[in-house]
């Protein structure tokens, strides 16, 4: 899930020095640590139920 948030931090930067609309043509955060690492948990657990 870092990456994710640092690719879409450095699209944001390049998107507002064009002149963009960074709330328009990015992912906007809208979760907390906690919700990433319920994320990334059901993630890991899917994976693993698909490869048993």
């Amino acid at each position: 899930m870092e990456n994710i948030k640092g690719i879409t931090e450095h699209m944001r930067k390049k998107i507002i020095a064009a002149g963009g609309d960074p709330l328009r043509e990015t992912l906007v955060e809208a979760f907390s640590e906690e919700h990433w690492r319920i994320l990334e948990n059901f993630i890991a657990t899917e994976s693993r139920s698909r490869v048993l």
